[in-house]
């Protein structure tokens, strides 16, 4: 018969909060017990079926629920601080929420129903990992514990492949800074005996782990380049690209080709294509760098202007504080009705004038953001027109070219059809080239055909360039006026609350 389940709740979670403290032998039961603080708390034997209630305990350390019916990690997000988690005889089957826990160093899952060692990428501090008598069969997947450098203690025993003779020479051998293997010490004679029995096995792998390695590398050096790129509205066009991209669906390109004249025709036309970009490209890149650096120098004189004021703010409030307190001290020794009424009066006064003044301060200081704002926008919209008049200039040269190109290609292939017609020899031009070209109409609409593609190519790529360019600028500066204005809203309502606060101060005195 199953035992009966058990919720996990927050009254549970004191119980073992009072009962696991070792400051409760001191505290009586009357004491307040500061709960989120917690650091450690233990939930054995409990049939908890589902993990809850965890949310606040950001300053949990250890927490152990060993031995209940829990069937799935999860309810740990918060606990950022967590150094030790069992969760050892209970029911779960996947690896999973534990990505929050990045300073995790111990984790026991043993005697779970774990078919498969996953999801544990973030937990790089892990030291100690516990995950005997599961349902692990794949001995290679051991080695997805090798990206954890600090494992210096596995327990494996129990699983489906630990039958196996050579497991403990396996992991030993893939895991050379091991010191304890299944709560074992792990001898010297067997590290050497392991190192020799995998010994080419070891190797072979480095180097594929080195290979895929330096390739992923390269990868992420392409997706950082390519980032920049189009944080320069300039992407796809440091090469061939583009002139590439104006052939996808050119139906006619190969059987062109074919005909005396085009390729070099086409070669050129590619170079001179390359060659615009390539200008286009290093202006955006350019174009940039000195955006970067006038927006680092925006932000830089925003953060300047906020904290001046900020630190007349903060005078402002300590000189009215210190009267402040005065006041108060003096209102607790009046007796006379009519003193009191007068010191309330004037205190009344001053937290009118206190708000006064800390609203014109901040009416100062949002007009000089508000200015540094227009001042930076005008520069970027200035250096954004500028990049946008080049852009366009780049693709009208562009659509030049390919105006030309078609012309000379045309000229080309009507001599070629003209040749074709009267049956003349036509040098170099394959027999099934030649019988296309015994349809004027077709070769003709195919060739005026793809050159409309050509040019709906470079207008698309010239429209994307100049939205994006657009768009970043209008969420950029929306991005800035926002931030300013709920900043503002902010300390007005803060201005609001402390002047109300310090009016309940006095209210008392009534």
């Amino acid at each position: 018969m199953d035992p009966v389940p058990n919720r996990m709740n927050r009254e549970m979670i004191q119980n073992a909060i009072e009962k696991n403290s070792i400051k409760s032998d001191l505290m009586s039961k009357e004491d307040n017990i500061c709960l989120p603080e917690a650091d450690v708390i233990k939930l054995e034997y409990q049939n908890i079926q589902r993990i809850d209630s965890l949310q606040e305990y950001t300053s949990l350390v250890r927490l152990d629920l060993n031995n209940n019916l829990i069937k799935k990690i999860q309810g740990l997000d918060s606990l950022i601080n967590l150094t030790w988690l069992n969760l050892s005889f209970n029911r779960i089957e996947k690896i999973q929420g534990l990505t929050s826990l990045q300073k995790l160093k111990v984790l026991n899952l043993s005697n779970n129903q774990i078919t498969v060692i996953e999801n544990m990428d973030t937990l790089d501090n892990l030291t100690h990992f516990f995950i005997g008598c599961n349902l692990l069969n794949q001995l290679e997947n051991v080695l997805y514990l090798k990206r954890f450098k600090k494992l210096v203690h596995i327990y494996m025993k129990g699983n489906l492949f630990s039958n196996e003779d050579d497991y403990q020479f396996f992991i030993v051998a893939f895991f050379p800074n091991l010191t304890v293997l299944d709560n074992k010490l792990i001898l010297q004679e067997l590290k050497e005996k392991a190192s020799s029995k995998y010994q080419d096995d070891i190797e072979k792998r480095n180097q594929e782990e080195s290979q895929k390695q330096l390739a992923e590398e390269v990868l992420q050096k392409q997706e950082a380049e390519l980032n920049l790129h189009k944080e320069a509205f300039v992407e796809y066009l440091d090469g061939p690209h583009l002139f590439k991209s104006m052939f996808d669906e050119d139906t006619f390109s190969s059987d062109r080709r074919s005909v005396p004249g085009i390729e070099d025709l086409l070669q050129s036309f590619e170079n001179q294509m390359v060659g615009l970009c390539k200008q286009l490209f290093d202006r955006g890149l350019a174009e940039r760098e000195q955006r970067e650096r006038e927006l680092k120098s925006f932000s830089s004189s925003q953060d300047e202007v906020e904290t001046h004021y900020k630190n007349q703010a903060i005078q402002v409030l300590e000189d009215f504080n210190r009267q402040h307190k005065e006041r108060i001290k003096k209102l607790e020794q009046l007796t006379l009705r009519n003193s009191v009424s007068e010191e309330l009066s004037r205190g009344y006064d001053e937290i009118n004038k206190l708000s006064e003044r800390l609203m014109t301060l901040e009416f100062k200081l949002i007009s000089k953001l508000e200015e540094n704002i227009r001042n930076v926008e005008t520069c970027i919209s200035d250096k954004v027109t500028d990049f946008i008049e080049i852009a366009q200039e780049t693709f009208t040269e562009c659509r030049n070219l390919e105006d030309d190109f078609h012309h000379k290609v045309q000229e080309i292939i009507d001599a070629t059809l003209e040749n074709v017609a009267k049956g003349s020899q036509v040098e170099n031009l394959p027999h099934d080239v030649k019988m296309l070209f015994t349809d004027k109409i077709k070769v003709m609409h195919a060739l005026n055909t793809n050159h409309k593609l050509h040019l709906l190519t470079l207008n698309d790529r010239e429209q994307k360039l100049l939205t994006s360019v657009s768009s970043w600028k209008i969420a950029f500066f929306k991005d800035v006026h926002d931030k300013v204005t709920q900043q503002n809203r902010t300390r007005i309502s803060d201005i609001h609350r402390y002047a109300d606060f310090l009016r309940k101060q006095l209210e008392r005195f009534h």
